[in-house]
């Protein structure tokens, strides 16, 4: 499966300028991250919960489409 920090940087420019707000401070935070909540993660950032469910459902998207096409097989 294609990592969520390698897709932040491949899609980085069709974020939106919130989504790259939380894009960038999972890149900048890569260790800490999966500690936090949604919710955290979304104040950490100054932006709103659904801000942070978009990006992720991008993300989400993205593993999905390459699995349909069979990319992620070993």
């Amino acid at each position: 499966m294609i990592s969520l920090l390698t897709a932040l940087r491949t899609k980085y420019n069709l974020f939106s300028s919130t989504q790259k707000v939380v894009a960038n401070y999972i890149l900048d935070h890569p260790d800490t991250v999966s500690l936090l909540s949604i919710s955290d993660l979304a104040g950490k950032c100054n932006t709103s919960e659904t801000t942070v469910m978009r990006l992720l459902k991008k993300y989400e998207a993205l593993t999905e489409s390459r699995d349909a096409v069979g990319l992620n097989k070993t």
